[in-house]
């Protein structure tokens, strides 16, 4: 029964700083897009905005949409005032968002350190599996 209790206790102890992370990067997300549609509801001036004209065809294939109003390009976050359909093509009047792109970049890089190729890593993975293995 102590040997559950104690790997139980290692499990939460391990989860918790990862939760932990994860939850302070969407309450800042969440704070930054309030900021964004303060902003925006307030009214930007046009030299404050970003204009993307692309193709149909190149906007639907570089364009990853996030939500109805917000998009990824090039790695850089983009919050959508106005579309114009220019037949062929078609351009956003946007809002870079420098410190959503910020934040996306951090998040990356804790990821990538989280999943590393450390061997050092990747031996001390090993032997937390096999312990947990070993509780059952």
């Amino acid at each position: 029964m102590r040997l559950k209790v104690s790997g139980i206790f290692l499990l939460i102890s391990l989860a918790a700083p990862l939760a932990t992370s994860y939850t302070f990067y969407y309450l800042q997300k969440w704070v930054i897009r309030k900021e964004v549609k303060t902003k925006i509801l307030a009214g930007m001036p046009k030299d404050s905005l970003v204009c993307l004209k692309l193709g149909k065809v190149e906007a639907r294939l570089a364009l990853d949409w996030e939500y109805d109003k917000e998009f990824t390009y090039q790695d850089q976050k983009y919050d959508v005032i106005e579309t114009i359909d220019l037949g062929d093509s078609i351009a956003y009047w946007c809002w870079w968002d420098h410190k959503e792109t910020h934040l996306s970049r951090r998040l990356d890089k804790l990821l990538e350190l989280a999943n590393s190729s450390n061997p050092y890593q990747q031996k001390s993975q090993k032997r937390l599996v096999q312990f947990f293995n070993s509780l059952y």
